[in-house]
Parts: structure tokens; C-alpha cells; sequence
């Protein structure tokens, strides 16, 4: 099996910064990140887990995509994220 593990990866990241609150410097600022998993031929990857890491205080998220293949993490402290996708059958990156 091909791995497209980073071309999920890459969507979601895609999806993901285009969903964060860019704005505002005080504590309590949140946003959250939501979007789909596909494969490269468009279907949906239903049960993958969406593990999501904040590079500065290192806390870290996780969620699972739903069968309709989309996920959202909600309060998320604004900043900068790493993400990571796993589903059986897939090879990580």
C-alpha cells in the first residue's frame, strides 16, 4: 500500500491554519481546528486518529475523525500546532 500519509498530513495542516483565530495576544484566546481526511482519491478515512501538539507549552490533543471522515479540536490556545494522523493500514511519515 502506497503511503499517503503525508498528503493527509498536508490537507489537514492546509485546513487547519485557515481554521485558527489569527487574532488577539491576551490569555483565553482559543480557536479550534476542524476538517476532513481523504486519501488521494477523495474517499473518506473514517477512525483516523488526529493527534494535534502545540510547539510551545507542548500540550497535546487528540481526536478521531467521524464516519464521515471530519474532526474538530476545539480550545486550542492560539499558537503555532504540529499535527499527526495514524489509521490502520496507513504507514506514518
Amino acid at each position: 500500500m502506497k503511503n499517503y500519509l503525508p498528503k493527509f498530513l498536508f490537507v489537514f495542516v492546509i485546513l487547519a491554519v485557515y481554521s485558527l483565530s489569527a487574532f488577539g495576544q491576551g490569555t483565553g484566546v482559543t480557536g479550534s481546528i476542524s476538517g476532513a481526511v481523504t486519501d488521494p482519491n477523495g474517499s473518506v478515512v473514517a477512525g483516523a486518529t488526529v493527534k494535534v501538539k502545540n510547539n510551545t507549552t507542548l500540550v497535546e490533543n487528540t481526536a478521531t475523525t467521524s464516519d464521515k471522515a471530519t474532526v474538530t479540536v476545539p480550545a486550542l490556545a492560539t499558537g503555532l500546532y504540529t499535527f499527526a494522523l495514524t489509521h490502520s493500514g496507513f504507514k506514518q511519515a
